[in-house]
């Protein structure tokens, strides 16, 4: 099994980290995958490096945040307040940054739907995947085989006057939480 397009570490990585053997590669990176699916939607974010296009609401300003982050490169920037988005509202005369914010001094006008941008943001997974998510993810794989091998990880009992016991599982690994809350898209 080859890693999906949203996984934020190798084999190669979380092998390191734990001695999986080779045999454990295809679960290992089942695994991987999955959390990375759990890391974008805690962060609220694709965090793997994607094309996007969006139709977004204008600001009335000069600037334009794009949802998606770190933005690696813009390949169309249309201001189109007909929503038509033909060759003669492509704009060429802007700047992006790589927090997500694009400066076009004509500026966004303040209509709903009215900018159509294709981008593409996010880590690579060869290079640009800071070591934080890394480690979260690793912990989160880890967490997962720790649960599949019946050690109870992420279960807590809670135990009321009348001696009644709840059980619940926690959604994720609390240091893993820490590590992506950095991350998180506020909506």
């Amino acid at each position: 099994m080859a890693l999906g397009a949203n996984a934020l570490i190798t084999f190669a990585y979380a092998q390191g980290l734990f001695g999986f053997a080779a045999a454990d590669q295809t679960k290992v990176e089942t695994l991987i995958d999955a959390a990375s699916a759990v890391a974008n939607l805690y962060t609220h974010r694709a965090l793997a490096a994607a094309d996007h296009t969006e139709t977004l609401d204008g600001t009335g300003k000069t600037n334009l945040i794009l949802p998606q982050f770190p933005v690696n490169s813009v390949a169309s920037l249309y201001v189109d307040t007909d929503r038509s988005f033909g060759a003669t509202t492509a704009i060429t005369d802007y700047q992006y940054y790589t927090d997500g914010e694009i400066y076009y001094a004509g500026g966004f006008p303040d209509i709903r739907k009215c900018v159509k941008v294709t981008w593409n943001a996010g880590y690579t997974i060869s290079s640009t995947v800071p070591d934080d998510i890394q480690i979260a993810i690793a912990e989160i794989v880890q967490w997962y085989l720790s649960k599949f091998d019946g050690d109870g990880v992420g279960i807590s009992a809670i135990q009321n006057p009348d001696g009644i016991v709840s059980r619940y599982e926690r959604d994720l690994p609390y240091s893993a939480r820490q590590r992506l809350g950095p991350y998180k898209r506020v909506r």
